[in-house]
Parts: structure tokens; C-alpha cells; sequence
């Protein structure tokens, strides 16, 4: 207890020097307060661990103090002393949150017991705010309360956060349309529960597991939410290890097969755009022949940074599916769009300049083939990586470091 500091308020001189001398050994520091404007001087001065006040009180009445603390700290440990049986003044006390109250003439062990309480409730909440992702933000998202633990794992502090609006940590990763869905739950007065891609002030991510849920008033209005989440940073790291090629950290071949077909899917349900690029590097084995393996392990991973680079919204995916071979898989580009994303990329691995003496270009190039469609337009997985196959050796039959679409239109 002698970790903790009292601010105490009590007009009554003789009253003081008694609980002063009772309590100073549990408390590091006692401040003293004989009147309820002097308390709250104090209190905005020392910022006191806890509160132990009479009900009345000079100036500023007890009741009348602890609703303005209440303004700045919801949660400080406040204890009421009474010499009355006004059943109505400890309503009124209730009703603006103390913790607890003690009724004149008290005991030391009541007031040790009620002490020792107000202890308990600080360690708890210090529990809370240092290890509990907490943060509360009224109707329009506008941020209001937040725990140390979410300062700690997004690197703002709290006067950055409170008063910001919880946009703040959306992440360019995550699609518009979850976090619509998201809204559109917890305004209409449900929970959400889910998994999140947060940005965290230095602009890196991390994941967290979070459970958003409305507050209501007393007339069953929605006044605000509360969001507790879990930091599950650590398992989306291990599971990316699982799903990521170890050389390039794009999305591996397993990841490639399941993610095509809700690719496919999620296009359909919202009638938009599927792309799907199939990528290889041109005359990469005599590549390999002239330049050592360990160059060409440096050269996929050039080609790789391109791709994750150019597939930075959330519905975009870059794989490596064996060798030299890429694929990328986007939504909501039309033909024209694609073409131009496929050329910009083919464009970009040429500018690196990678020495290939064995090329007709000098440097190391790619050849895509390229599909789009449209909502129902869209063909079944097989079919789409057939022709996009074909369109690919179209292009390396040609002349490579080109881009051909599926239709048989040719772009270089």
C-alpha cells in the first residue's frame, strides 16, 4: 500500500489528525484538504491514487467534488465518509460512481477494510489498462477512452488517440467493404467479432482479434463502443511463414489454389472485375547457366518485391508458383486497367537492369499472360489458367517481355 497516495478531505481538524495518523503508514503520501475547493486544487496538483472524502464539506460539497472529478477520471477510487442517515444523499452517491462510503463514527477495521478495497480496484484496473487492448469511441467513431496496452501496441500516445477518430488505424490492407460491414453491425446494436489488420504509427501492421460492442444509455440509445481486442501478431506471423514461399515472401502454391476460387467468388457476389496474371522470367535457366544459382535467387526476389509492391490493396494477391513462375490475382480492374497494371509491372522488371547477356533485351525481362472478366462472365478456375497459359507462350513465342491477353490481343 505505501506505493499508493491519499488525498483526503475533512473539516473537522480533530477528525483529521486522527485518520491521518491511523492511515499514514499504509500510504506514501497523504495530502489534506479541509474544504471542497481546496480538494479539487489539490487533486488536479498531486493527482492522487485515491480519494477519501467526507460528504459535507465547506465550499464545494462532496457530492458536488466528486462529480467534477468524475468528469476527468472515471475510474479513481472514491470513498464517501457520512454522518447522516440520508438515505437520498447515498443514492446520489451511487449515482455518480463512488466506490464506496463509510458511515461516522466508523471503526479502524471498517476503515482499513474499505482502504484495503479501494487498493484492490486500482490493481485491477492497472491490470487492465497495461495488459488489456481497451479502447471506447462515441457514435461517429471519434476515439474517447483508451488502455496504456493500446498505446503500447500502436506507438501513439493517448493525447495522439483521444479525441482522433478510430480511423486512424485503419489499414490500406484490409477491403472497404469489411470495415462497411463492420459499421453497419455494431450501429444497427449488435457485437462484432473479428480479425483486423491494424497501422500502427510507424506505418507498420500488426493483427489483432477484436470484439466491438455498442454502449447503450439509459433510454436504450447507442451512445458509444468498446472495442477489447487480442494481439495476435505472433500466430499471423507463424501462419504467414506457412502460406509465404520462404525466397520471395509472396503467397506460396498452396495459398494460390484456395485463394483463386474465393477470388472468383468475390468478384461474382459484387458483378466486378477478376484479373488474373500469369508471370514467367524470360530465359531464366540460361540465366541460372551464366550467372550462378545465388544470382538467380537475387533476381526472383527483385522480380518478387515488384509484384507485392504493385498488389498492395486489400484484394490483391502476388504468388510464387514454382520457379520462375508468378501469378497475381486482382479485383475490380477492368481489361483496359489490367493491361495497363500488367505493362507497368513488365515495364518495372525491365528498368531494374539486371544484366542477362543471354537476352535479345540485355536485361532480364517477363512475359504475361493476361485474363479479365466480369461478374458472371467469369469461367471456371481451369478454364481461366488454360488460356491465360496460352496467352503466356503466345507472348514468349513472339518476342517476349510482353504482355498478351486472353482473347488473343497482343500488347508490347
Amino acid at each position: 500500500m505505501n506505493r499508493y497516495t491519499l488525498l483526503y478531505i475533512e473539516d473537522d481538524v480533530e477528525t483529521v489528525e486522527n485518520v491521518t495518523y491511523l492511515l499514514k503508514q499504509y500510504f506514501k503520501k497523504i495530502y489534506i484538504a479541509l474544504d471542497g475547493e481546496d480538494a479539487l486544487n489539490k487533486y488536479h496538483k498531486y493527482n492522487p491514487d485515491i480519494i477519501l472524502s467526507d460528504i459535507e464539506i465547506p465550499k464545494l460539497d462532496g457530492l458536488s467534488l466528486v462529480t467534477q472529478i468524475r468528469k476527468s477520471n472515471k475510474y479513481i477510487p472514491l470513498i464517501m465518509m457520512t454522518a447522516f442517515n440520508d438515505n437520498n444523499k447515498l443514492l446520489n452517491a451511487i449515482d455518480i460512481n463512488i466506490s464506496s462510503y463509510i458511515k461516522k463514527p466508523f471503526t479502524k477495521k471498517r476503515l482499513i477494510e474499505v482502504i484495503f478495497k479501494a487498493i484492490d480496484e486500482i490493481e485491477h484496473l492497472s491490470l487492465i489498462n497495461n495488459n488489456l487492448i481497451m479502447l471506447h469511441t462515441d457514435t461517429q467513431g471519434i476515439i474517447t477512452e483508451v488502455t496504456d496496452a493500446v498505446v503500447k501496441i500502436s506507438g501513439y500516445s493517448k493525447d495522439e488517440l483521444i479525441g482522433n477518430c478510430v480511423s486512424i488505424f485503419k489499414s490500406e490492407h484490409t477491403r472497404s467493404e469489411e470495415y462497411k460491414e463492420l459499421w453497419s453491425e455494431i450501429s444497427s446494436g449488435k457485437e462484432w467479432h473479428g480479425e483486423l489488420q491494424n497501422r500502427k504509427k510507424d506505418a507498420t501492421h500488426y493483427w489483432i482479434s477484436s470484439t466491438i460492442t455498442p454502449i447503450f444509455d439509459e433510454k436504450f440509445n447507442i451512445k458509444g463502443y468498446r472495442s477489447i481486442q487480442t494481439d495476435i501478431n505472433k500466430q499471423k506471423i507463424a501462419q504467414n511463414q506457412a502460406i509465404k514461399d520462404s525466397l520471395t515472401l509472396l503467397y506460396n502454391r498452396t495459398i494460390f489454389d484456395t485463394t483463386f476460387q474465393k477470388s472468383i467468388d468475390l468478384a461474382k457476389r459484387y458483378n466486378t472485375y477478376f484479373t488474373y496474371l500469369m508471370l514467367d522470367i524470360d530465359h531464366f535457366k540460361s540465366y541460372n547457366d551464366t550467372y550462378g544459382h545465388l544470382s538467380g535467387d537475387k533476381a526472383l526476389q527483385s522480380v518478387a518485391k515488384i509484384l507485392n509492391n504493385s498488389t498492395s490493396r486489400a484484394d490483391d494477391y502476388a504468388f510464387r508458383i514454382g520457379g520462375e513462375e508468378f501469378a497475381i490475382l486482382l479485383i475490380g480492374l477492368d481489361e483496359k486497367e489490367s493491361l495497363n497494371f500488367s505493362n507497368k509491372i513488365r515495364e518495372s522488371i525491365l528498368a531494374l537492369k539486371i544484366e542477362h547477356s543471354k537476352s535479345s533485351y540485355k536485361f532480364l525481362t517477363i512475359s504475361i499472360g493476361l485474363y479479365n472478366a466480369k461478374g458472371n462472365n467469369i469461367v471456371d478456375k481451369e478454364k481461366i489458367c488454360s488460356d491465360s497459359d496460352i496467352a503466356l507462350y503466345s507472348s514468349k513465342n513472339i518476342s517476349r517481355n510482353m504482355v498478351s491477353i486472353v482473347k488473343g490481343e497482343l500488347e508490347q
